[in-house]
C-alpha cells in the first residue's frame, strides 16, 4: 500500500480530532478536520510529506498592507512551532514537512498543529485582509 493510503486509512485512529478525507490522487490528499473551517492538503512525495493549508488569496490582501504582510509573516515563521509560511500560486500558505519513515503520531501532531497555527495565523492577518 502506498504511504498516503496508509495515512488515509489509519486517520480515523488518530485520538485528538476527527478528520474527514478526499483522495484527489495517489499523492496528494485533502483533509477536513472537524470543527475547523480551513481544509488541509497533505501531499506525499518519495522522500517527505508536506502538511499545508491556504490561508488566503494575495488579491484579499489589502494594497497597502502588502509589505506589512510579509514581514508579520516573516517574523511569525520561527515562533511557530512545526509552520512556517509561503506563497503557492496565488495563496499565501502555511505548511510544514515531515520525513516520509515519520510516525502516524508524528503526523497527527503535524496536522492539528498546523491548523491551529492557520487559524492563529488569520487572526493575526485579518488587519491586512480585505473583508467582506
Amino acid at each position: 500500500m502506498k504511504v498516503l493510503g496508509m495515512i488515509i486509512a489509519s486517520l480515523h485512529d488518530f485520538k485528538n480530532v476527527k478528520y474527514h478525507c478526499t483522495q484527489s490522487n495517489e499523492n496528494v490528499a485533502i483533509i477536513n478536520v472537524e470543527d475547523k473551517t480551513l481544509p488541509v492538503i497533505l501531499a506525499v512525495s518519495d522522500t517527505q510529506i508536506t502538511v499545508f493549508c491556504n490561508l488566503f488569496h494575495i488579491n484579499e490582501v489589502k494594497p497597502e498592507h502588502n509589505l506589512d504582510l510579509l514581514q508579520d509573516m516573516h517574523r511569525m515563521n520561527l515562533p511557530l512551532n512545526l509552520s512556517s509560511f509561503s506563497q503557492s500560486g496565488e495563496y499565501h500558505i502555511i505548511f510544514g514537512a515531515l520525513s516520509i519513515d515519520s510516525s502516524m503520531h508524528q503526523i497527527e501532531e503535524e496536522i492539528t498543529t498546523l491548523i491551529d497555527n492557520a487559524e492563529e495565523s488569520l487572526l493575526t492577518f485579518e488587519k491586512y485582509l480585505i473583508l467582506e
